[in-house]
This record gives C-alpha cells, sequence and structure tokens, in this order.
C-alpha cells in the first residue's frame, strides 16, 4: 500500500510539471492503471472476505442457538416424545449446582434440568469444586 501511495503522489508531482517527456508521462500513466487495477482486486476480495465473515457469523448465531436448546430445555418439554434435538455425548459430565457433585450422563441420579452445569472434562469439574458421584463415579 506504501508503494501505491508513494508512485500515486509520482503521478500527482510530475503531473503539475510542464517538462514531463512522454515516456515518462507514459510510464507514469501505467503505474497508475496498475494502481487501480490492484485497488480494484482488493476491494473485491475485501467484499469476498465481509461476505464470508457474515455467513460464519450467522451460522455461529444458529449453532449457538441449538446448543443452548438442547442443554436449556424446560423441564415441560422433557418427555422423550420432544422432537428438539439432545446432545449425547460419551465424555459429558453433569454437575448438580446444588449439592456439588457430578455425575456422568447416562447416571440415574442426574440433577433436575435447572440445576445441571456440563462439562466436556472431568479436570474442569473438579476444578471447579465439584466432587465426583459415588454411584457412577465418573
Amino acid at each position: 500500500m506504501r508503494k501505491i501511495l508513494i508512485v500515486w503522489a509520482a503521478c500527482l508531482v510530475l503531473a503539475g510539471c510542464d517538462t514531463v517527456s512522454k515516456s515518462k508521462y507514459d510510464e507514469l500513466k501505467e503505474s497508475c492503471n496498475a494502481m487501480a487495477t490492484e485497488i480494484a482486486i482488493l476491494e473485491t476480495e475485501k467484499d469476498s472476505l465481509e461476505q464470508n465473515n457474515e455467513e460464519l457469523l450467522n451460522d455461529n448465531i444458529e449453532l449457538s442457538m441449538i446448543i443452548a436448546d438442547a442443554f436449556d430445555m424446560p423441564e415441560d418439554e422433557e418427555d422423550e416424545s420432544s422432537s428438539k434435538p439432545t446432545i449425547n455425548l460419551a465424555n459429558d459430565y453433569v454437575g448438580d449446582m446444588i449439592n456439588y457433585r457430578f455425575h456422568l450422563g447416562t447416571c440415574e441420579y442426574l440433577p433436575s434440568k435447572g440445576n445441571r452445569i456440563h462439562y466436556l472434562d472431568r479436570d474442569d469439574a473438579i476444578n471447579d469444586g465439584f466432587q465426583p458421584c459415588r454411584i457412577c463415579n465418573p
């Protein structure tokens, strides 16, 4: 970009002189045209990147909503006939925010949905002060 500005400044300075040779003028004109082409290419790339960024942000929002729906399903919609997606991860640890115990996602003593916090790593649950369940022994 700095090179483009230097060439552009040279174009402006030399364009105001009466003694610019035809060859020098043609050279500067070619440089300015090349610069304009490069700017157009960069603007096209910028527009493409902005569009891709917008699409990725929309995808991220959509995925966040799906995950939030899966983990924060209200208790009145907990039955098996619900059509909402559920996430069943083999390494899912579920912490009970009332008694600070954590369980395997398949434990029969899971806390109610409103009292759950999910962990993907056992060490994260322990670092947050949770003790392992004595029944499922996660």
